[in-house]
């Protein structure tokens, strides 16, 4: 088990790791709402044990929530996993669906702090600066863990992220 682990699917399609505040995940593939649900509940027994988070890195080349994953996240378990005050949330995606879906959810929890961004996966350490701006975790260590938890998840760090 890697440091930090907080939840994943059977089958690894996604896994989620946490470094202080901040959750990082990484999804291979669409989840069936039954994943979701299990993934989501894996997050909020680590809210109840270690308090919320208060942002997210996502790597999703090319996988995407369904609208009624969306609606799940935000409106079954916004208030459960904390999402809901998160500060930042940070996608890595090759996907225009992608980046399309996290332009609703951040629709979905308007009148909330949370800001949210879109990167191209090799943009990756712009996009933990530019969590680091308004949420505290040491950036050394995420870097490891997004290292472990895509390599966790059958990703090559190095080639997941050009």
């Amino acid at each position: 088990m890697m440091k930090g682990f907080v939840c994943e699917t059977a089958g690894r399609e996604a896994c989620y790791v946490r470094v202080g505040l901040l959750f990082l995940g990484v999804q291979r593939a669409t989840l069936s709402d039954a994943q979701t649900r299990s993934l989501l509940d894996g997050i909020a027994a680590n809210v109840d044990r270690m308090g919320p988070g208060k942002g997210l890195l996502m790597f999703a080349p090319d996988a995407a929530p369904t609208s009624e994953q969306r609606r799940m996240i935000v409106e079954e378990y916004g208030e459960r996993t904390g999402i809901k005050n998160f500060r930042r949330v940070a996608l890595l995606t090759n996907s225009a669906i992608g980046r399309g879906v996290l332009t609703a959810l951040s629709w979905l929890t308007s009148g909330t702090r949370t800001r949210t961004r879109a990167w191209k996966p090799k943009e990756w350490h712009a996009a933990l600066s530019w969590l680091r701006e308004d949420v505290d975790f040491d950036v050394n260590a995420a870097v490891t863990a997004f290292n472990d938890v895509l390599r966790y998840c059958s990703y090559e760090p190095a080639a997941a992220v050009q």
